[in-house]
């Protein structure tokens, strides 16, 4: 048996991780953090990261929206999903041929 160093969890498994969820997490310094916050508020600060950031911001506000009337109960369809195709409809479809007429057949 071993023991995760993640959880601590026992199991059998190849490697010395329970699992995907242990395996692919990891502790970062705070050095690393600072490194990637400096990184990414440079590339905000051109055009390209400003475009990014506002496309980004705009989906995810979006989903949140669409996650919170889900919750409340409430389904979001978009016009696509729910409108139809209704064809008109003549008095005449409903109506049966008279015995003699076999103008439908």
């Amino acid at each position: 048996m071993k023991i995760c160093p993640k959880c601590g969890a026992e199991h059998k498994k190849r490697g010395p991780f329970c699992g995907y969820s242990c395996a692919n997490s990891r502790v970062q310094s705070d050095e690393l953090k600072a490194q990637k916050s400096a990184k990414l508020k440079e590339y905000h600060a051109t055009p390209e990261g400003a475009a990014t950031r506002s496309i980004a911001s705009d989906f995810a506000s979006r989903l949140n929206k669409n996650k919170a009337l889900e919750r409340a109960g409430e389904y979001v369809l978009s016009d696509p999903d729910w409108m139809l195709d209704i064809p008109l409809t003549t008095d005449n479809m409903h109506t049966y041929p008279d015995e003699d007429d076999t103008s439908w057949l």
